[in-house]
C-alpha cells in the first residue's frame, strides 16, 4: 500500500513539474505581450520591466531582446539595444530575428553619428559666419546638400 503512495505521489510530482513548464512560458508570453503593448503606449520604463523579465525567465527567448531593443530604439539609445542585443546574440546562439535587429541598430548608430558630425560641422560653420563681418549676404547661396558658399568683396 505504501508503494502504491509513493507511486501516485512522484507521478504528481513529475505532471506538476510539467504544469510549471507551461506556467513558466506562459508567463514569458504575457510578459513579452505586455512589453509590446506598453512600447506602443510609449510607457518604455513598463516596457523595459516587462521584456527584462521575460529575459529573466528564459534567457534564450530572441523576441524579449528584440523587444527590448526597440524600446531603446524609440528612445534613441542606440548603444543600449547594441549591448542588449549582442547579449541575446550570446544566449540565443544568434537568432536571426536578433542578427536583423542588429544590423537595424548598426545602421541607425551610422545614421545618428553622421547625423550628430552634420550638426557639429554647421555649427561650426555658423559660428565662421558669425565672426566673418566682410561677407555680402546677397553673394550667398546654399546648394541641396546645405553647403553654403560665399562670393567675397573687396
Amino acid at each position: 500500500m505504501k508503494r502504491w503512495y509513493f507511486i501516485i505521489g512522484l507521478v504528481f510530482l513529475i505532471l506538476s513539474g510539467t504544469a510549471c513548464g507551461k506556467n513558466t512560458e506562459q508567463q514569458i508570453a504575457e510578459q513579452i505581450k505586455l512589453g509590446e503593448q506598453y512600447l506602443l503606449e510609449q510607457n518604455y520604463e513598463q516596457a523595459i520591466v516587462a521584456f527584462n523579465k521575460a529575459i529573466e525567465l528564459d534567457p534564450k527567448q530572441a523576441e524579449a531582446y528584440v523587444g527590448l531593443a526597440d524600446v531603446y530604439i524609440q528612445q534613441e539609445d542606440y548603444e543600449q539595444a547594441l549591448v542588449v542585443l549582442q547579449e541575446g546574440a550570446e544566449n540565443t546562439e544568434d537568432e536571426e530575428s536578433i542578427q536583423s535587429k542588429l544590423l537595424e541598430v548598426e545602421q541607425l548608430i551610422q545614421q545618428h553619428n553622421a547625423e550628430m558630425a552634420s550638426q557639429a560641422l554647421m555649427s561650426k560653420v555658423q559660428e565662421l559666419e558669425n565672426s566673418l563681418g566682410y561677407i555680402d549676404a546677397a553673394n550667398y547661396t546654399s546648394d541641396k546638400t546645405g553647403i553654403s558658399s560665399y562670393v567675397f568683396c573687396d
